[in-house]
């Protein structure tokens, strides 16, 4: 039986992690990669993920993307 890659350390380079033989998470030069869904739990930069974690600093969880012009409402406008 055929053994499938676990994990890769390239001296002066990355670090790949795999996942039945699928690269999953490497460190690149600007940061880190993660293939597939990330999960997470406990804080990240002080804030709890299980309470904060539905929406993005300044983006209110029930905001939708607008698509046209006449979508703009509330005295809303535009340049």
């Amino acid at each position: 039986k055929k053994k499938k890659k676990l994990a890769s350390f390239i001296t002066d380079g990355s670090v790949e992690l795999f996942e039945n033989g699928v690269k999953k998470f490497e460190t690149t030069s600007s940061g880190i990669s993660v293939t597939g869904n990330l999960v997470l739990s406990g804080t990240v930069d002080g804030r709890d993920i299980a309470t904060d974690g539905s929406k993005l600093d300044g983006i209110a969880s029930g905001a939708t993307n607008v698509t046209n012009t006449n979508q703009l409402t509330n005295g809303a406008g535009f340049f």
